[in-house]
């Protein structure tokens, strides 16, 4: 019998779902996630606690359904969840709902330079995604950006503590950097110049974290950086 654990990691509840092979619900498991705002416009997380609230998920549905053959996840997207070489965060994660950024993509838009994005990859500028959370950390913590290898989704994040690869869901890494006519990576469809490099490159950062390592993964991105920004 094939048992599943599917895993919805939402911004304010984390919660796991154990299915039979019918498709038959069997248990659930709620963890709440504090989001915390240490600044006017500022929404992060700890990464840490966020996949800590995955993991006992997942272990209760397992010891209540007697394990699972699949893991599936799904999470709140954008934002930006920045780790260093090794895999670990360099800070909290800066989440699809931060405002910090605002006057730069308001400066985008007036400029024009948000219209010539999205006409290459179809993306709307907002204050959450990662080329204007980045930018906004070039001008305001560039030690962190120093010290950052890799930018996470936190589908990305969670995939990356169960697996020890780092990647991105090509869905999750098209918003903003994909460019939509040649279906590929590229810098220009950013007004910012924070990140560069090639698509399709996954590494490995470590040994795999428990509760399990899902098989055959789907295409993935990795952005990581190529030069110092």
């Amino acid at each position: 019998m094939m048992a599943i654990i599917c895993v919805d990691a939402g911004t304010t509840v984390i919660k796991a779902v154990g299915y039979d092979e019918s498709g038959l619900e069997t248990a659930v498991a709620r963890r709440e996630t504090v989001v915390t705002r240490p600044a006017p416009g500022h929404t992060e997380q700890d990464m840490h606690a966020v996949w800590d609230a995955v993991a006992e998920t997942v272990r209760e549905v397992a010891a209540r359904t007697g394990g699972a053959e699949l893991v599936a996840v799904t999470a709140q997207g954008d934002g930006c969840w920045l780790v260093d070489a090794a895999g670990e965060p360099t800070g909290p994660a800066i989440l699809w709902n931060d405002a910090r950024a605002a006057a730069i993509v308001a400066a985008w838009t007036r400029d024009g330079l948000a219209e010539t994005a999205f006409r290459r990859n179809g993306s709307s500028a907002a204050s959450g995604l990662p080329h204007a959370i980045l930018t906004w950390l070039r001008a305001h913590d560039p030690d962190r950006l120093d010290r950052s290898s890799a930018m996470l989704t936190c589908g990305g994040w969670i995939y990356s503590r169960m697996t020890g690869e780092i990647a991105a869901d090509e869905s999750d890494a098209s918003a903003p950097f994909m460019d939509l006519t040649e279906r590929a990576y590229s810098p220009n469809c950013s007004p910012c110049s924070a990140w560069s490099g090639p698509s399709g490159c996954c590494r490995r950062s470590g040994r795999a974290r428990s509760p399990g390592s899902p098989r055959g993964p789907p295409r993935r991105w990795a952005l990581r950086r190529e030069r110092r920004w």
